[in-house]
């Protein structure tokens, strides 16, 4: 029964580590590491912010990239060369949505267009008339299309671009 009793010791051995926390390394550490989370915190939020607004300078500036290229297709119009201003039309409509709605163009199709502009509270008749064109536009690609109908196919892709900014704001 002595055996299963352990006694108290009464005397204690405690090794003196050298030095204090004050001053060292760890202790610095912890003073520091609050102010890097924070200056972290605020650079993440500034950065984040900025993001926001390129958004919105790409989105405000859509109907004008969208207008440039539309002055592309109308030279292409003068030049009579359809191939060249349905790719011009394609890259331009595609090009605005991409910018307008923050969408990447790896990510756009004609549905996926219509689904937003649908979203978008644009009238059903003007998605309509925009997948007209676009298919137009691609099936322009693979066989040729009449150049006759070349600036009412233009006048059609300005004023649904002009529909879907009016009806946006």
């Amino acid at each position: 029964m002595a055996e299963d009793i352990k006694f108290i010791k009464t005397e204690t051995e405690v090794d003196e580590i050298g030095g204090t926390f004050l001053g060292s390394i760890p202790f610095i550490f912890t003073l520091l590491l609050p102010w890097m989370l924070f200056m972290l915190f605020v650079f993440y939020k500034k950065n984040n912010q900025s993001n926001a607004n390129k958004f919105d300078e790409r989105s405000k500036k859509a109907n004008k990239v969208a207008t440039t290229r539309l002055t592309k297709a109308k030279e292409f119009v003068e030049k009579q060369d359809p191939s060249a201003f349905y790719d011009a039309i394609y890259q331009a409509l595609f090009g605005y949505f991409s910018d307008r709605f923050n969408i990447p163009l790896s990510q756009l199709s004609i549905s996926k267009i219509a689904e937003e502009s649908g979203h978008h509270n644009i009238d059903e008749s003007t998605i309509n008339k925009l997948t007209n064109i676009l298919n137009d536009c691609e099936m322009s690609k693979f066989a040729p299309l009449s150049n006759s109908d070349l600036q009412t196919v233009y006048s059609n892709t300005s004023g649904i671009i002009t529909e879907i900014e009016s009806s946006l704001k």
